[in-house]
C-alpha cells in the first residue's frame, strides 16, 4: 500500500469508522449489533462497552443538577445542517460528561480472530480505541476487519417508543421499495463509493435486505 493510501490519511474524506482514530460512546441502529472478528490490528482497537444503567446512575450521582439534559429533545440528524439549532452550553458539557463516564466505567471485549460478540444496542454503548498509529499519531496500514450485522430477535424483542418505529421498520421491516439490500464486505474489498474503490481498516456492514 502507498504511502498516500493511509487508511485514515487526512487528505482522504472518510467515515470515522473506517478511519484508524478512535470513536466516542454510542449506540448504532439496531436491536442486537453482532460484531465478527475477521482480523485484528497490530496494537490498539478494542471494542469498548458501559452499561446505560450505571451511565445513568453515575451521572446522576456526580451532577445531579443537570440530570435534566439528558431527558430533553436531542436533534438527531445524519450530515451538516445550518438549519438546527446549535447546542447548548449544557447540552456540550451533559455530552462530555457522559463520554468521561463511559471511559471511566467501560470493559473491552475480546477481540481474537473469529469472536463473534452480540451487543444489547439499547442497554450498551460501545466505543473503539484508536489503532494502528505511527509514533506522531498518524496512521498506519491496518489489518483490522470487523463485519457488523444487525440482529433482532422477534419474540424477546424489546418494545420501542413509537418515536423509534421509524428505525425498526427501516432495519427489520418487509423491503417494499427495494431500497435495502445485502453488503457482505469479508474481506478489504473494493467499493467505489470509497476513495480510490477500496474498503480501508473498519467495519464492514452486513444489511438484510
Amino acid at each position: 500500500m502507498s504511502e498516500e493510501l493511509k487508511p485514515g490519511a487526512e487528505e482522504q474524506d472518510l467515515r470515522p469508522a473506517f478511519t484508524n482514530g478512535c470513536l466516542a460512546f454510542h449506540t448504532d441502529v439496531s436491536d442486537i449489533l453482532s460484531l465478527f472478528t475477521m482480523d485484528v490490528p497490530n496494537n490498539g482497537g478494542e471494542t469498548m462497552i458501559v452499561s446505560s444503567c450505571h451511565l445513568y446512575n453515575q451521572f446522576a450521582r456526580t451532577r445531579p443538577d443537570m440530570l435534566h439534559q439528558l431527558t430533553e429533545k436531542w436533534v438527531s440528524f445524519s450530515g451538516a445542517n445550518p438549519t438546527l439549532p446549535a447546542p447548548t452550553e449544557e447540552g456540550l458539557e451533559a455530552m462530555a460528561l457522559v463520554e468521561d463516564l463511559a471511559c471511566k466505567h467501560a470493559m473491552p471485549l475480546p477481540g481474537k480472530p473469529g469472536d463473534i460478540a452480540c451487543i444489547n444496542n439499547l442497554c450498551l454503548m460501545h466505543a473503539r480505541n484508536a489503532f494502528d498509529l505511527d509514533e506522531k499519531g498518524k496512521p498506519l496500514p491496518s489489518k483490522r476487519h470487523l463485519v457488523q450485522m444487525m440482529l433482532q430477535d422477534p419474540e424477546l424483542k424489546w418494545e420501542l417508543p413509537d418515536s423509534l418505529s421509524w428505525y425498526s421498520q427501516r432495519v427489520y421491516g418487509p423491503n417494499q421499495d427495494g431500497g435495502r439490500t445485502e453488503k457482505w464486505q469479508l474481506g478489504i474489498a473494493c467499493d467505489e463509493s470509497l476513495p480510490d474503490g477500496h474498503i480501508w481498516a473498519g467495519t464492514g456492514t452486513l444489511n438484510n435486505g
